[in-house]
């Protein structure tokens, strides 16, 4: 991050000499008594510098926010906070902070509660300042302030600047006796800290009759003071000149006629052009200005008091007091039209170099260079699609003429990469027809438009695989990759990203493998964790399909720990990852770590808006409570997928919705409701098979499996042998392996005990093999009565075995219902963490003492609180005693 970002976390630096006021300082040190300390005043009442003086003086750690207009977003504002919260505490809310840095706002529930949990997570004493609040209006953020007045640790407090009153209940906080205010009133200077202020602080010399009608014509304004000794200073007749401070003329006119015009014409040029710039630095004033040396004269005005800020200790970066750059900016605004634009030009070359592209784009568009603004975005897109709201963008163009709206086509590529990222695809649409419309009336072979073309059927592909148009995505992202060139690799990547997902819906295993791998290589190569988080989770869901759950949980395995130890972190899309992987373990009956990976899923494709993760871990969960016949939990589960779908998901991850939600309603007792959703999908029980459909087709199995009518019975096994018949030569073994154990409890029903031995046989040697168990637990009460018939008909050492397990999983004992129920919920590794924070060792702590990253660390704690349905550390170690864990 550039380094200007950090002078706005910086407690600005104040003047060696400055007037000491000590009944503030009382009043402030008792503020900490409270939750909230409010400093409200018009500008240049000396609000910043009170409270920098009062940090001087107290031991308690403080972070500062030095607020800005564009801060009202709620994306901007949210990062800010969790970045200079961060200064404090590495580790807190990692998570939001890499949503946030993708310019996504994760949903207000979610966020609000995480930032605030992250704070009872810091041991630490310290103070949240909030400089300039008055540039926040949106009621997101003035809503979550109030929510952390409210539920701040006793340890935090925070501490408000602003010229006018918050939208926050203050009544209420002053009946509660939480609310410290101090006002103008209080802020206005009084004659002795005047005559302090001219002569220990700007050495001026006045009589002390003067000093007291300054201090009544300003009414102690600090501002209005220095401006008085800026006049003063060089006037032979200070009281003449007095006669002159009245009423609003006082104020920016007496400004502009009596300090600015005072100045030398050097020294006035040099205010005036660098007046743009929100912040100054020496090498972008030199550029303004045509100077050399700038830096040196920053340091002067600073030291002849003329409204001028350093915002770091090394007085490398400056800004001008509000009041003054407003004047400065009117003065401005007399010059031609042509000299300002020019100067916005400049101050856009300025913020380029220094990397500040957002405030350079400001700049050209306040120049009215269009075609610069078009240059900047298309050359810096992927910024623009990683780090910027499609809003921010869609406005920027909103400013352009009309015929440049829509001229750029890679531009409106990159907008259509937003769009497809983000699951707008209705917007996303209108982007392929424009682009469609653009290409097609022109005939250039030239390298830049067939580069553009692969770009454009790369989008295309992409868009049609989640749309299950994959023969089609596949067509056009083979046509892509033959057209794209040498150096064009991060096209090639999401090429092969829609390649193997539309081989994936096809069912063309060895042909996906090769090009998600493909995919997986180019993004590393790019560092471009996206494409390889979504190339990651096709091929381990592709994985599970195949019964490869080792192939699977290492694909995953390995991706999560690449990604997790980068150096630049993690997009929260890594949720995707984390779902399948929670597949892994639900398939391998290792049901605790498959609860932690689905929650650690769900909880991420919420930051990162990814519908598609949210729905097949959702539903991943809802299958798994389906397991333990824990019905509310799987509805609740079931109707969050369906909420999320409903938001924008390919088509892939319905069938398994619609699996999940037959299974559901087959457990409540409501057949009738299962066959209507199986109805509703459009797919019978005699439909053909294929990779979309066999989920469903397995719905119907399960329907007829549950039947206690002959006609389902035998409509069931001609189900089965056609998914057999399907899945077993293109080795789809996980329908494979469920459709024998449904259709082997068919056939027994219809007399056929020796097609059921035979295929059950096949399903156990199968499973074996792969490490699958979760059918066999779903099916338990149905299968388990039927492998003891078989058993003895049986010399199949690993069906025996497994009937063996099963009888003593169902004796008087321990029946398998009452023994999930009390099922510790919390793993060894989630125990172990759990006694270390109840012991108060801190996340650096336990990471240390466990050998582990702050991220396992964070990731455990989530897990924990999930679990045992808590909010707060102390929560879950009063539950965990409770029911005996620790």
């Amino acid at each position: 991050m550039p380094p200007l970002v950090w002078t706005k976390f910086n407690i600005p630096p104040i003047r060696t000499k400055s007037v000491l006021r000590p009944r503030l300082l009382e009043k402030l040190n008792e503020g900490l008594s409270g939750r909230l300390i409010l400093i409200s005043a018009p500008a240049g009442f000396g609000k910043t510098t009170l409270v920098v003086q009062w940090l001087q003086t107290i031991s308690l750690p403080a972070l500062w926010i030095t607020l800005e207009e564009g801060d009202d977003d709620p994306a901007r504002f949210f990062n800010a906070w969790v970045v200079c919260l961060k200064r404090i505490d590495s580790s807190y809310c990692e998570d939001i902070f890499r949503t946030l840095n993708t310019a996504q706002l994760p949903p207000t529930e979610i966020l609000t509660t995480e930032l605030i949990n992250g704070l009872t997570a810091i041991p630490t004493p310290f103070l949240i300042v909030l400089d300039d609040f008055q540039f926040i209006s949106n009621p997101l953020i003035t809503q979550f302030i109030q929510f952390s007045i409210t539920h701040l640790p006793p340890h935090i407090h925070l501490v408000i600047l602003t010229r006018e009153d918050p939208p926050l209940p203050l009544t209420r906080l002053r009946l509660q006796k939480e609310l410290t205010e101090i006002r103008t009133r209080d802020l206005r200077f009084e004659n002795h800290e005047s005559q302090q202020l001219f002569q220990d602080v700007l050495g001026i010399s006045l009589e002390a009759k003067l000093i007291t009608a300054l201090t009544e014509r300003t009414e102690g304004w600090a501002a209005g003071l220095q401006l008085a000794a800026l006049s003063l200073q060089e006037s032979p007749q200070p009281a003449q000149l007095l006669e002159d401070f009245s009423g609003n003329r006082f104020m920016l006119n007496y400004l502009a006629e009596e300090v600015l015009n005072k100045q030398p014409p050097h020294i006035q040029d040099f205010l005036l052009k660098t007046s743009i710039l929100s912040t100054l630095t020496p090498e972008a004033c030199n550029l303004l200005t045509s100077r050399e040396d700038s830096a040196d004269l920053l340091e002067k005005l600073f030291k002849s008091n003329l409204f001028i800020q350093p915002l770091d200790e090394q007085f490398r970066y400056y800004r001008y007091h509000s009041l003054f750059a407003e004047l400065l900016r009117n003065r401005l605004n007399r010059l031609p039209l042509a000299e300002i634009q020019k100067l916005h030009l400049l101050a856009a070359e300025a913020c380029q170099k220094e990397g500040f592209l957002q405030q350079s784009l400001q700049h050209l568009l306040t120049a009215r260079n269009y075609h610069a603004v078009l240059d900047l975005l298309v050359e810096n897109i992927w910024h623009w699609i990683n780090h910027t709201p499609p809003a921010d963008i869609e406005g920027w163009l909103a400013q352009l003429p009309p015929e440049l709206q829509n001229s750029q086509p890679r531009l409106l590529l990159g907008l259509g990469w937003l769009y497809l990222m983000r699951g707008n695809f209705a917007r996303l649409n209108s982007i392929i027809r424009l682009l469609q419309t653009i290409l097609a009336d022109s005939e250039s072979t030239s390298a830049e438009w067939v580069a553009l073309k692969a770009e454009f059927f790369a989008l295309q592909a992409n868009f049609l695989q989640v749309q299950q148009q994959y023969q089609q995505a596949t067509q056009l992202a083979e046509h892509s990759l033959r057209l794209i060139q040498n150096g064009n690799e991060r096209i090639a990547a999401l090429a092969y990203l829609a390649l193997g997902a539309g081989h994936r819906q096809a069912g063309n295993y060895e042909m996906a493998r090769m090009a998600l791998e493909k995919a997986i290589s180019l993004s590393r190569k790019l560092d471009d964790s996206v494409t390889d988080i979504l190339a990651v989770s096709h091929l381990t869901l592709m994985a599970l399909e195949h019964g490869q759950l080792e192939l699977a949980a290492t694909t995953a395995q390995q991706a999560i720990q690449h990604l997790e130890q980068h150096p630049h972190g993690y997009p929260p899309v890594l949720g995707a990852v984390y779902g399948a992987l929670g597949w892994v373990y639900y398939h391998r009956a290792e049901m605790d770590r498959a609860i932690q990976y689905f929650q650690r899923g769900i909880y991420l494709a919420s930051l990162s808006g990814h519908n598609a993760s949210a729905v097949y871990s959702l539903v991943g969960l809802a299958r798994l409570w389906l397991s333990r016949h824990m019905l509310t939990q799987a509805d609740e589960h079931l109707q969050k997928a369906q909420d999320f779908l409903q938001k924008g998901a390919p088509g892939w991850v319905i069938p398994e919705l619609i699996f999940c939600k037959c299974r559901l309603a087959i457990a409540k007792g409501n057949p009738a409701e299962a066959e209507a959703i199986l109805s509703a999908s459009g797919i019978s029980g005699d439909s053909p098979v294929s990779p979309f459909s066999e989920a469903i087709h397995l719905g119907w199995l399960s329907f007829y499996t549950h039947s206690d009518q002959p006609h389902h019975w035998r409509q069931g096994t001609a189900l089965a042998e056609r998914l057999v018949e399907f899945t077993r030569p293109h080795h789809r073994d996980h329908t494979l392996l469920q459709a024998l154990v449904l259709g082997a409890i068919l056939m027994q029903r219809v007399g056929n005990p020796a097609q059921a031995q035979i295929w059950l046989e096949e399903a156990v040697h199968l499973a074996g093999r792969n490490g699958y168990k979760s059918i066999f637990i779903e099916q338990r009460h149905h299968l388990t009565p039927l492998l003891i018939k078989i058993a003895p008909l049986s010399k199949n050492k690993t069906l025996l075995q497994y009937v063996a397990e099963q009888e003593a999983a169902l004796s008087p004992d321990t029946p398998v219902l009452k023994k999930e129920a009390a099922y510790n919920p919390l793993s060894e590794r989630e125990l172990e963490v759990l006694r270390l924070l109840a012991e108060g060792l801190t996340y650096h702590q336990i990471a240390g003492r466990l050998v582990v990253s702050l991220n396992t660390v964070r990731f455990h704690v989530k897990g924990i609180y999930g679990k045992l349905g808590v909010n707060r550390l102390g929560q879950a170690v009063s539950e965990a005693r409770r029911r005996g864990l620790i």
